[in-house]
């Protein structure tokens, strides 16, 4: 009877051993949205969370990255010029709340117009999530903005992490990838993303250059967005299409 108890532990583990081989040959496969691109969604999403949690308790601890931050909002301040005022408010107007919710309801009217409606609750899934962690966050953590004697207009609310560039990347990204989905890799979507993807950089940098956030402010808005963004992704690419209970077989 031991051994008969032996032998069935033994092909328990066994059973197991091949279930977790199974599990992770299907997370390595390259076709369908639950192998491969499942598993960079997942490992991409951890390591975006992992790397904003460090960097909030790098400026919640004063790290060396608050020098940094101070260093660079100096030098840019000292070589400020009207042109350059001018060019950079413009720019960080694309995040501002009015013009974010014109594009938010442009982007869904051209959704439903085209007949593309499964993007619509992922893009709002997207826009509301990085909107409302991105506000919460900043009641987290309250850090204070830069200086009115630096500062080119002054703003209320705390300052990491970034609306704008959380907003910018969540909006932006979307819009991006929706694109590339619907027409492919043409001439006029690679453009259109090359174009959109300077438009955020240059949201994030104008937020630095006008002296309302910090580098790290700028940072920490970008990787919050972007893990909304894998999630608007996820959703639309997984749970859309019905397979989510596969997803872990």
């Amino acid at each position: 009877m031991a051994a008969l108890r032996r032998l069935n532990d033994i092909s328990l583990v066994l059973f197991d051993m091949r279930g977790l081989q199974e599990f992770f040959r299907k997370r390595i496969e390259k076709d369908g949205v639950t192998g491969m691109p499942l598993t960079v969604l997942i490992v991409s999403a951890s390591l975006i969370l992992f790397g904003f949690i460090g960097l909030m308790d790098t400026v919640r601890d004063s790290g060396p990255i608050v020098a940094l931050d101070q260093a660079v909002t100096n030098f840019l301040f000292s070589h400020r010029s009207i042109l350059l005022d001018q060019f950079f408010y413009a720019a960080t107007q694309f995040g501002s709340l009015y013009l974010a919710i014109l594009f938010i309801f442009l982007t869904l009217g051209g959704f439903i117009y085209i007949k593309k409606r499964s993007f619509v609750l992922p893009f709002i899934i997207t826009i509301i999530g990085a909107e409302i962690t991105n506000s919460l966050l900043k009641l987290a953590v309250q850090r204070v903005r830069p200086g009115a004697d630096i500062a080119f207009y002054l703003e209320r609310s705390f300052s990491f992490p970034s609306g704008h560039a959380c907003i910018s990347v969540a909006l932006y990204g979307f819009i991006i990838y929706a694109l590339l989905r619907i027409r492919g890799r043409d001439l006029g979507s690679r453009i259109a993303a090359r174009i959109l993807i300077v438009l955020i950089i240059l949201i994030g940098f104008s937020r630095v250059y006008l002296g309302v956030h910090y580098v790290s402010d700028v940072l920490g808005g970008y990787l919050v967005g972007l893990m909304w963004l894998l999630a608007g992704i996820s959703f639309k690419e997984i749970f859309k299409r019905g397979i989510a209970k596969t997803a872990f077989q």
